[in-house]
């Protein structure tokens, strides 16, 4: 479910979130109890043997040793693993509209050297390209996601390294076919420690919006900053005016009125002037009533982009009052058919 979550996430802000699946061995510990075996019968048992106890006893008259003893197998088994990608982590080549038709896709990450070598990158390897490259353009982001002085840690099994894992269309043995191989690369010079063909890019993108011929469609957010910072406009001016109306600005003649007294903000404050008449208020009219309709108009747009309505969402009670059961029907459907698009 968190998994399902998250790539939901990177679908609405970012436009598209992404999977990576992969099978993953592992082995399951199976524990079998077994009574009254002989020192032959022992001897078969191919496993572990973690609990054993031993005792006399007499078969046809012949005393002999027996055991009640507990063995564990370990079984090779398959796991699969559905993982979820930054797209920031995400290689594609700039032609391509999805991963069946990219000539070259991958995934690029920093990790430490220890998860490398899990990764299947040789020790020697992974240990000659750890490190950063301070000229490389990548290790500004990657060092913003990752934030790991790499001073802090004298363990080599913990220290970066940059591993790449990409999928290339190419002509690997001159036959005039294209074929799907797979590359493991480690460091920022792409050190390939792995070359194998592949038969899938274990690779899936989810989008918020379909848009043809487009690999990164626009997000939900970018759908409504536009419209958010209207709204933010909007706003900004209601709450101005209304400051202004409630804190009118003074006009004063400065030879006839005290300065000091003028720009005194305390309340009920005295101002000594030499005429009342040269101190006056200029009004500000209140005209954020005649903006509000703006608004509720933005509002109404959010809501037909999103799909995402108060009366669908129960937050309106007038909404849906002394409407028939088909319009509130059609209502109900036209929001579940938006939001499955999106």
């Amino acid at each position: 479910m968190k998994v399902k979550e998250t790539a939901n996430d990177y679908r609405i802000v970012k436009g598209a979130g992404f999977l990576q699946h992969y099978w993953e061995d592992y082995e399951k510990p199976v524990s079998t109890e077994y009574t009254g075996l002989t020192d032959g019968e022992l001897g078969m048992l191919n496993g572990d043997v973690t609990e054993s106890v031993a005792y006399e006893e007499e078969i046809e008259g012949v005393p002999t040793t027996l055991y009640d003893v507990t063995v564990v197998n370990r079984i090779s088994r398959k796991k699969l693993c559905i993982e979820v990608i930054p797209p920031e982590e995400i290689i594609i080549d700039n032609m391509a509209r999805s991963f069946d038709d990219a000539m070259v896709a991958g995934r690029r990450r920093e990790v430490t050297v220890g998860e490398a070598i899990a990764m299947g990158v040789p020790e020697e390897d992974a240990l000659q390209y750890a490190g950063r490259d301070e000229d490389n353009d990548y290790d500004e982001d990657i060092r913003r996601k990752y934030a790991v002085d790499e001073q802090e840690t004298s363990d080599p099994a913990s220290k970066p390294i940059l591993v790449t894992e990409a999928w290339f269309r190419i002509d690997a043995d001159g036959d005039g076919l294209v074929e799907l191989r797979k590359f493991l690369c480690v460091g920022f010079q792409y050190h390939i420690v792995e070359d194998e063909p592949a038969d899938e890019i274990p690779l899936t993108r989810i989008v918020a919006e379909h848009e043809p011929h487009v690999f990164f469609p626009t997000s939900i957010v970018e759908m409504m900053m536009q419209d958010q910072d209207a709204q933010t406009s909007l706003m900004r001016a209601i709450l101005d005016n209304a400051h202004l109306v409630n804190q009118p600005r003074t006009v004063i003649n400065d030879q006839m009125v005290n300065l000091e007294d003028a720009m005194n903000p305390e309340i009920g404050a005295i101002i000594r002037a030499r005429n009342p008449d040269m101190i006056r208020e200029l009004a500000t009219p209140f005209v954020a009533g005649q903006t509000l309709p703006a608004l509720q108009y933005l509002d109404q747009i959010a809501e037909a982009r999103t799909g995402i309505t108060r009366a669908a969402a129960g937050l309106d009670p007038d909404a849906l009052q002394s409407t028939t059961k088909a319009g509130v029907q059609a209502t109900v459907t036209f929001v579940r058919a938006r939001i499955r698009v999106l």
